[in-house]
């Protein structure tokens, strides 16, 4: 609201405002934070006015461990071992230097990059638990869940089938079990 809106309310007016809670008491005094505001304040509120929001992430904020992560070559400048717009998974938060561990499916190891090199495809508050990574040492595509790493399937390369069908039917499987999970509300 602009301050010509503000000057048109009438006193007695029903303004809403977005706030963050910090901490809620026994007494319903609820500690929050107004937008663009950093200290806290207490108020009472009833609960009908109350509509607690699922938290959002900050685009700009650093890397954390379970972040979807595209690399992108910049300037002609080629990282070895990277695959221009392949995605990696973010192994833990990035570090006060700006770095990033990242997890490389191709040689089962995790390794240590800048953050620059890479933008956010899907950060770990959104993100399915079910992804698709490619075994080099066993020829196959596997579905692995997210936090646990292990291979729930796996789509072998054969005479018949490359790669690219293997990874193929992979990555719907992955999908059909994260819809079941999105179905399931998990």
């Amino acid at each position: 609201m602009n301050k010509e809106e503000a000057m048109k309310l009438a006193p007695g007016s029903i303004i809403l405002v977005e706030a963050i809670a910090k901490c809620v008491e026994d007494n319903g005094v609820v500690a929050v934070s107004l937008h663009g505001d950093n200290r806290w304040h207490n108020y009472a509120f009833d609960h009908v006015y109350a509509k607690p929001e699922m938290p959002k992430y900050d685009p700009r904020r650093s890397f954390r461990e379970g972040d979807m992560v595209r690399y992108r070559e910049r300037d002609g400048r080629k990282i070895f071992r990277l695959q221009d717009g392949a995605i990696y998974e973010v192994k833990r938060d990035e570090s006060a230097l700006g770095t990033v561990e990242v997890w490389l499916y191709e040689h089962e190891r995790f390794e240590v990059y800048p953050y620059s090199i890479f933008e956010l495809v899907t950060p770990a508050e959104l993100a399915d638990s079910y992804g698709v990574r490619y075994n080099v040492g066993k020829e196959c595509a596997e579905v692995y869940h997210r936090r646990s790493k292990i291979a729930v399937a796996v789509f072998r390369c054969t005479s018949d089938t490359s790669r690219e069908e293997a990874e193929e039917c992979a990555e719907a499987e992955a999908e059909r079990r994260n819809k079941k999970l999105r179905k399931e509300g998990k």
